[in-house]
């Protein structure tokens, strides 16, 4: 029977997965004096951008900041965050930051300074919001996109007295943040059980959502959403040998120059771990990352047709690594020293190709962080007042 449980146990593995060569220039520390105010210097751009970024305060409260200012947000229930936090911002510099609580079902957003609670779909008991996997802005529209716990109904509406199901929801500004159900279409999905949205991008009006889909029978689908309609893209991979559908995982999706990009990873039999891009159907594989257990993907991007990646991995005995892939070349994201490890959690690059990638080093021995920012031009810089950033938008 599948249960609830089940559904946790699978999201649950998803996330800790989540959090979990050329190289960059030799890294250099840098330890910035804690202020009233500011607690990082301003980055520097090769153009005339402002950073704004999301993260874990070193108090363990979302942040954001606006080059050296940090904003926080005000009345923010609970504490424990499986996601790290992701942001938008839209022309004016208001700034809109989503996470969730996986421990007491929260899940919100702030905007500014504000914090408001986002609720499932309303009428029916027994629902919560699971996971919230995206946001996106246009034209002053936010866009946000997560999965809900639904309570015997299926994700098409149908009761069942004795399982409950994870349907994709999508939150709008333009309804006051009202959720409604992303659509499933049963010719198309005919058994779906739960749905996990990973991340939204909107292109001149059109939504694109991607997603891995759990089925009734226990396979696997991936694919995505474009203005509600799902294009199944499991069968762009049945050519490879020793693959399992189950085992591929799709994480960004963005658009560029008309093309529609995607970022995913699958596991070969032998247990081997392969990245790849797709690009309008086609998938180009990056088969030089070192060897690795497991692993997943924190960004992509895509700027003069070159694709851009932020990724960590595990080797067989968990330590963790970092890299930043351009193309075909894979580079090592290096922490201070040999005393840390490094996570990446986003990426963003500018208009001259400048590569940037915000995350984390964390101790070996007492497991304390120093947000991080990575370079491609530039040495990368460590934060202590910060534990981690998650998410960089230049404007």
């Amino acid at each position: 029977m599948r249960t609830l449980k089940l559904f946790k146990v699978i999201i649950i593995n998803i996330a800790l997965l989540f959090v979990a060569s050329c190289a960059l220039k030799v890294s250099t520390y840098v330890e910035t004096a804690k202020n009233n105010n500011t607690d990082t210097p301003t980055p520097t751009s090769t153009t005339t951008l402002n950073f704004y970024m999301a993260g874990i305060y070193v108090d363990g409260s979302p942040s954001y900041w606006i080059n050296d200012q940090r904003i926080s947000c005000d009345n923010i229930p609970g504490s424990y965050l499986p996601n790290p936090p992701m942001l938008a911002v839209d022309s004016t510099g208001d700034m809109f930051m989503i996470f969730d609580d996986a421990e007491s079902s929260n899940a919100g957003i702030c905007i500014n300074r504000t914090y408001n609670e986002l609720l499932p779909p309303s009428g029916e008991v027994g629902n919560s919001v699971s996971t919230l996997n995206g946001i996106a802005e246009e034209n002053g529209e936010i866009y946000i996109v997560g999965s809900v716990y639904r309570s015997q109904i299926d994700c098409v509406g149908t009761f069942h007295s004795d399982m409950n199901f994870g349907c994709a929801a999508i939150w709008k500004s333009s309804t006051s943040y009202t959720a409604e159900y992303v659509p499933i279409d049963t010719g198309v999905l005919p058994n779906v059980d739960y749905v996990y949205p990973t991340s939204i991008y909107l292109d001149n009006g059109h939504v694109y959502i991607s997603a891995n889909i759990y089925n009734h029978n226990g396979s696997w689908d991936v694919g995505y959403w474009l203005d509600g309609v799902f294009y199944k893209q499991t069968s762009l991979f049945s050519g490879i040998p020793n693959i399992s559908s189950t085992s591929i995982y799709l994480y960004q999706i963005k658009t560029y120059n008309g093309s529609v990009y995607e970022s995913g990873l699958y596991t070969t039999t032998d247990k081997k771990m392969h990245f790849f891009y797709i690009k309008d159907g086609v998938i180009s594989i990056v088969d030089n990352v070192p060897n690795t257990t497991s692993g997943t993907i924190t960004g992509l991007n895509i700027v003069n047709d070159v694709v851009y990646m932020a990724i960590n991995t595990y080797n067989a005995s968990w330590i963790p690594s970092s890299f930043l892939i351009i193309g075909t070349q894979v580079t090592t994201l290096l922490p201070k020293d040999s005393t840390y490890y490094t996570y990446a959690y986003g990426l963003n690059v500018d208009s001259n190709g400048v590569a940037y990638v915000v995350g984390s080093i964390t101790s070996k021995t007492d497991y304390s962080s120093l947000g991080a920012i990575w370079r491609t031009d530039a040495d990368p810089v460590f934060y202590n007042g910060v534990s981690y950033f998650s998410s960089l938008i230049l404007k």
